[in-house]
């Protein structure tokens, strides 16, 4: 059994850890990157609410935002690595990870790997207690949708409101489409939390 005292060290280094990042990744697009949208990305602002989470010990939180990532990051992760091991293209997702970003852009992608199996983590280390956590995750979705759509422009596509991010995916009835893959992704990303039954005991 994790002493106490040393969980708690664990809670408040990882928060901090993606308080700093998520704020990192917002600062380098709103600066480095010169793309002041750049700091919708859901990514940037799930990282901040659940370092929140974890400095306040609310598992509830981190899992609406773990929900809604777990499917989309999964896929990214696998077209990476397999574009990392093969150097051919998958899903066509993180092409620009290794032919176009700078270095600071790329440290800030990392996080596309290592925030759900830590967002797990910390689900594990404080508990949850409750599983209705994708009753908040689908209103948030919707707030991504609209919230983004009005402040950015379709140039840099933030959180893929204005077209597909995904070449197997087309535009046709976009929005449509945005919400049932949302709706699909909180769905499996929650069913697969509530089988992970250490994150309960």
């Amino acid at each position: 059994m994790m002493k106490q005292k040393t969980k708690n060290i664990l809670l408040n280094s990882l928060g901090v850890f993606f308080i700093f990042y998520g704020f990192f990744a917002m600062f380098n697009a709103y600066f480095f990157q010169s793309y002041p949208s750049g700091v919708f990305w859901f990514c940037y602002i799930s990282m901040i609410i659940i370092g929140v989470g974890a400095l306040f010990r609310n598992s509830y939180i981190i899992a609406v935002q773990t929900s809604i990532l777990f499917i989309p990051l999964i896929i990214w992760n696998i077209d990476f690595f397999y574009y990392l091991f093969t150097n051919e293209v998958l899903f066509g997702i993180v092409e620009g990870f290794f032919l176009n970003e700078d270095t600071i852009s790329r440290i800030v992608s990392l996080e596309h790997i290592f925030l759900i199996p830590l967002s797990i983590y910390l689900i594990h280390l404080i508990k949850l207690k409750r599983v209705d956590f994708w009753k908040v995750s689908l209103i948030e979705i919707f707030l991504i949708f609209f919230i983004t759509r009005i402040f950015t422009s379709a140039e840099h596509n933030i959180n893929c409101v204005h077209a597909s991010c995904f070449p197997f995916v087309g535009n046709y009835l976009f929005p449509i489409v945005w919400f049932t893959l949302g709706f699909c992704a909180v769905t499996l990303g929650t069913l697969a939390l509530l089988r992970m039954k250490f994150l309960f005991d």
